[in-house]
């Protein structure tokens, strides 16, 4: 049946906005993800001055934007929450259909994929009219007995315990991961090296080297004692507490450019994002568009090599660092980046992995100001204040080669876990698409049969070559044996 059976489009609810007053607004989430109250604010800050009132049981979404899924059915938690008049708001008919179907069929892949098919616009707007949508869509007519049936069945799956293991599995990952950083700070990770030259000595040249009149390592030592910094844990005797201000030369940071919000090509250069250097990882493609030809002044130029840090971002990720692997960049620090130079004396990979370290993020978590959790900031002090545990110049090395060895094997087991999820998704996506395929001949059965084809996770017929449980078990026989029979495949 078309979806306009079972919806009518809410119209006249609603209000004008007083400064005085504190209002909650809500929004909806791509991928069927549901509607949610976003954030609470006071009239004076809304620049839109006539707002929809919210009522339990109403299918939202973006009037001028109905691609990826963004949908969501409306709950008891939203009553009196506002949306805005870009929204659509449509009461659900309770006496034929379910909210929860409703709000089931949005989430799955394939169906809201049929929505973005349908609709036209620009590639960043791309939309369906209420009146087409309601026209154009059509859902299974199904008895309100049949739809609970569905979901029963929806819940099993989705709850099965193979989607909690795998989610142990990455949240255990994480943690050996954290624990083989935590063991690495505290030089737990590698035997201690007797040769190697104390962490003292190099603190001492450090220092001696930031002394105006004063030579460290080729030509006269300073003699007086380093002056050490307090850590929060103990470390090896033959390493020592500095700061990270001890180990840096210099600094500098881009300005505030003037960008397109749209990533370059070609020979265009750029500016970077924050997300850029959030992820332990250098992503190059994470930019802005800033000009068609090198700028005049290239001092901001992000080079093989540079260690940058941000110096505002959320709570979790302000202070985050990278080391730029090598490449040739047209790309820009931003005025939210700073970028370190490093004594030669340092591994800069080292001091990266401790500005990454658990006691770090909690050092800046600390130390950053500003009313909003999503937009902290810390200043150069903050930064060159953060202690490090020093060791010896070749064991910092060592432990960069050992880390990244380790580290590998965690990277090559995630890609393991994350595949079988994937798989599991797909089966998932598969076992709903046939559930609420419409009669075979129709355009959106030829869909879902090419879409099965491509992923090829399960076949139309379920006895047709290697059975399914087979498949999936030569992936990993364990976790997909399970699986299988959890969902009742052969």
């Amino acid at each position: 049946m078309k979806l306009g059976q079972v919806l009518s489009l809410t119209r006249g609810n609603q209000i004008d906005i007083a400064d005085e007053k504190q209002y909650v607004i809500a929004g909806v989430q791509n991928s069927g993800k549901g509607v949610l109250n976003k954030r609470r604010v006071t009239g004076a800050e809304l620049k839109m001055k006539k707002y929809q009132v919210i009522e339990e049981n109403q299918l939202m979404w973006c009037k001028v934007d109905t691609k990826n899924g963004a949908f969501g059915v409306t709950t008891k938690d939203h009553v009196g929450s506002l949306a805005s008049t870009n929204m659509a708001l449509a009461a659900i008919d309770t006496k034929k259909i379910k909210p929860e179907f409703i709000s089931a069929l949005f989430q799955i892949q394939g169906f809201h994929e049929h929505i973005t098919k349908y609709s036209s616009g620009t590639t960043n707007r791309q939309y369906l009219t209420p009146t087409q949508l309601f026209e154009l869509i059509e859902i299974p007519n199904w008895s309100i007995t049949k739809q609970e049936e569905f979901l029963v069945r929806l819940d099993l799956i989705q709850n099965s315990p193979f989607f909690a293991k795998i989610d142990q599995q990455l949240t255990h990952l994480t943690q050996l991961r954290q624990a083989l950083l935590r063991e690495a700070m505290q030089g737990q990770l590698l035997p201690q090296d007797p040769t190697d030259e104390p962490a003292a000595v190099l603190l001492q040249q450090l220092q001696a080297a930031a002394k105006p009149g004063k030579k460290g390592r080729g030509g006269t030592l300073f003699t007086e004692k380093a002056k050490t910094a307090e850590g929060p844990f103990a470390i090896p005797t033959s390493w020592a507490w500095c700061t990270l201000g001890d180990l840096v030369v210099s600094s500098d940071a881009g300005t505030s450019f003037q960008c397109t919000n749209r990533p370059i090509t070609g020979d265009e250069w750029g500016v970077i994002k924050l997300s850029a250097i959030s992820w332990d990882k250098f992503l190059p493609e994470q930019n802005k568009f800033y000009s068609a030809e090198a700028p005049e002044e290239l001092a901001a130029q992000i080079r093989t090599g540079d260690f940058i840090i941000s110096r505002a971002n959320t709570t979790e990720l302000v202070g985050k660092s990278v080391v730029v692997q090598e490449g040739n960049y047209n790309l820009l620090l931003s005025d939210k980046s700073i970028r370190f130079t490093f004594s030669p004396l340092i591994s800069v990979a080292y001091a990266n992995l401790c500005n990454n370290s658990q006691f770090a993020r909690a050092h800046y978590a600390n130390a950053a100001n500003g009313s909003s959790p999503s937009m902290k900031n810390i200043t150069q002090a903050n930064m060159r204040n953060l202690p490090i545990p020093l060791p010896p110049l070749a064991e910092q090395h060592r432990i960069v080669a050992k880390l990244a060895q380790l580290l590998q094997h965690c990277d090559a087991l995630e890609q393991r876990i994350r595949a079988s999820r994937q798989l599991a998704e797909q089966l998932l996506a598969t076992a709903l698409r046939e559930a609420l395929a419409p009669p075979t001949g129709t355009e959106l059965a030829e869909e879902v049969e090419a879409e099965l084809v491509e992923v090829e996770v399960a076949p139309a017929a379920p006895r047709r070559g290697r059975p399914l449980k087979q498949r999936l078990a030569t992936n990993d026989p364990d976790l997909f044996s399970e699986l299988a029979d959890s969902f009742g495949v052969e």
